[in-house]
């Protein structure tokens, strides 16, 4: 198996973080992956939600995006980059806890749902 370059990382992530770019607020989508280089867990199912903010920068109201990760109760804010999601959380403790999920080993499972709220 041959090491991947830079560049053939971000060609194979374009896909996937087109689409989470292309998430609006409430919107969710479910996708696996491998994360049996690290901890021989297999392949492991996420959703990822999307979040809107309105925001003032320099005088101007612009909508900025948040994204988080989930696996059932267990979750972690998320920012983008061109290869990775980068994942942070903190404990009641204030401990900060990081992981980094590589896009171009994201597979994405079904459709962008629009989460539906009571």
């Amino acid at each position: 198996m041959t090491k991947l370059s830079y560049n053939d990382k971000v060609k194979m992530s374009k896909k996937n973080l087109e689409l989470m770019d292309c998430m609006f607020e409430g919107e969710k989508i479910k996708v696996t992956f491998n994360t049996i280089k690290k901890y021989k867990g297999g392949l492991e199912e996420f959703t990822i939600n999307c979040w809107e903010d309105k925001v003032t920068r320099k005088g101007e109201k612009v909508i900025e995006k948040s994204y988080s990760i989930h696996k059932s109760f267990q979750g972690m804010n998320i920012k983008l980059s061109k290869t990775t999601l980068r994942g942070y959380s903190f404990d009641m403790m204030s401990q900060k806890t990081t992981y980094n999920f590589p896009i171009w080993e994201m597979n994405i499972i079904g459709d962008v749902v629009k989460e539906e709220y009571i």
